[in-house]
């Protein structure tokens, strides 16, 4: 009883601040729409200029399962992609024109799997993309190999199957969605970070006034205040995703895909991530300075890592950023929203709810642990 009392107060107080109600529920609307009517050119469905004649030059050296995948692979993204191929067997040819900049890549294929050779001078970004697109494609079907040695052969139409998936999904933000659709996904992500800011924020003022004397004299304990505190971020998530959802549909007939309560669950789990972040952060921080500075840092290093500001397929092609962005969470949420609105059969989804409630478990055992070194209190 105590518990549900501690939620309604903590649900009043929020949306007694119009500020709160303001930046957490006008913003996000704000934002999808500016973002997307601003890189519509850039992100426009079906018309791309990132493949324009691009040519890619390969050798057969053995005939294997290696070589018929591969045959597949042309076959799709000569369907999807501006992009050719054209057979060669002179090695170090090829090679020269791979540097010379008239081809991407030169991919050799044998029984043992590949030898991909890109250009010693810069790399374009057209070469980036459609590197990562023929390793995703190659790592999956070396899975799939080893799951083919147990059981029965792999027909031609599952690498199909994948290859269109692998395609769509490398070329988002490029190809695969508008940007409409993009911006409301990484933008809702994003203003759902700053939900830990206005938590944070009701942390700290319990802290410094009489209100977290009243608590701990009470019969509430720790554990409830956090849980009161979590949930309104919850509730908050949930409302802002209900809200972008109906805005989105109708005005910007953006598309959600047939999985819905699956993304609504991503979010949610993203929610809960970002209260634990700002009810962490608001205990761990001694002045209200230092506590909107470090969330911020935070904030803003995620999203940029996480494709908020950039699409996932451009972080991709860059070296180091791309080992990054598999560490921050918003990446996988961002990449498990768009592949579920998209149809795309992948793991995002689970990694990106494992990722979100894991780190808040963390997060949570991390501060306690402190606190015990310390020799302090309870987490209250």
């Amino acid at each position: 009883m105590i518990l549900f009392y501690m939620m309604k107060k903590e649900l009043i107080q929020f949306f007694r601040n119009k500020s709160n109600v303001i930046i957490l529920f006008v913003f996000p609307i704000l934002l999808i729409t500016c973002l997307g009517f601003a890189l519509k050119d850039v992100m426009e469905e079906g018309s791309p200029d990132i493949f324009n004649d691009v040519k890619v030059l390969y050798n057969i050296e053995e005939i294997s399962s290696y070589s018929g995948a591969f045959h597949s692979f042309m076959k799709d993204v000569n369907n999807n992609l501006d992009i050719s191929f054209q057979s060669i067997n002179n090695t170090e040819e090829a090679k020269e024109k791979v540097d010379s900049g008239y081809a991407v890549a030169f991919i050799t294929i044998s029984n043992k799997g590949y030898d991909y050779y890109r250009t010693k001078n810069r790399e374009t970004i057209e070469g980036k993309v459609f590197r990562n697109v023929f390793e995703q494609f190659i790592d999956n079907y070396a899975l799939i190999g080893i799951e083919e040695k147990n059981h029965s052969f792999i027909d031609n139409k599952s690498f199909e199957n994948y290859n269109d998936s692998a395609i769509r999904e490398e070329s988002m933000g490029l190809r695969g969605i508008n940007s409409f659709e993009y911006y409301t996904f990484a933008e809702l992500a994003l203003i759902m970070l700053y939900v830990s800011t206005s938590i944070s924020e009701t942390v700290y003022d319990e802290k410094y006034s009489s209100t977290i004397n009243r608590i701990r004299i009470s019969k509430a304990n720790s554990v409830q205040l956090i849980i009161s505190k979590a949930f309104v971020g919850v509730i908050i998530g949930v409302l802002q995703s209900i809200e972008v959802y109906i805005y989105s549909s109708i005005v910007l007939k953006t598309n959600w895909g047939e999985n819905i309560w699956l993304m609504f669950a991503i979010l949610a789990c993203l929610s809960v991530f970002s209260s634990i972040l700002g009810i962490v952060i608001g205990l761990a921080t001694k002045d209200g300075k230092s506590m909107n500075s470090i969330l911020n840092i935070i904030i803003i290093s995620l999203c940029m890592f996480g494709g908020c500001y950039f699409p996932i397929s451009m972080l991709k092609s860059m070296p180091i950023i791309q080992e990054i962005i598999v560490f921050t969470p918003l990446y996988w949420v961002n990449s498990a929203l768009m592949s579920v609105s998209s149809g795309i059969k992948s793991n995002y989804a689970a990694i990106s709810i494992a990722l979100s409630l894991g780190l808040s478990i963390i997060l949570v055992l991390g501060y306690v642990v402190v606190r015990w070194l310390k020799r302090g209190k309870t987490i209250g």
